[in-house]
């Protein structure tokens, strides 16, 4: 994750997390966070990354409520340099104000003719995932940023 941009907010996050168990591995700098990401599975843990955000020029772009949206790869290179199994997790409110946990099953990759194809085949298999849980439960979901914000870019002839 990246930290908050309020240093109070995100030392209170933290402390909560901490107090929790739950492990943080913070998106900077990058090869610790590689590093980190790669043991915690290599270790049987469990990591959580949200790809509805815009991911700019680092990431391919899927299908997103019909518009093309630039979205991480992460998720599918890390299942195939770790063998971790992909598992779709939702949280939702219920109407007590406590919350459901929703696992989808694991998503078996799509091998593709060359491992480009392969991420983007599955990563739009994650975000069709995703958009469908947004349209069952559509007050569910907000977004504090601009997702579409990136475009593809056109090339010049």
């Amino acid at each position: 994750m990246r930290s908050m941009r309020d240093a109070r907010m995100e030392k209170m996050f933290l402390e909560k997390r901490v107090k929790l168990g739950i492990k943080t591995i913070y998106s900077q700098p990058r090869n610790i966070c590689v590093s980190s990401t790669i043991s915690t599975l290599r270790e049987n843990g469990i990591v959580f990354i949200p790809i509805d955000q815009n991911f700019g020029t680092g990431g391919v772009f899927v299908d997103f409520f019909g518009r093309k949206a630039a979205t991480a790869t992460v998720p599918v290179v890390l299942a195939q340099r770790t063998k971790a199994a992909l598992v779709p997790c939702f949280i939702i409110r219920q109407a007590d104000d406590t919350h459901r946990i929703v696992f989808e099953k694991q998503l078996e990759l799509i091998e593709s003719k060359d491992s480009a194809q392969t991420i983007t085949v599955n990563i739009q298999r994650l975000t069709d995932i995703i958009e469908k849980y947004i349209r069952e439960y559509p007050a569910e979901w907000s977004w504090i940023h601009r997702r579409w914000k990136s475009q593809i870019p056109i090339v010049k002839k």
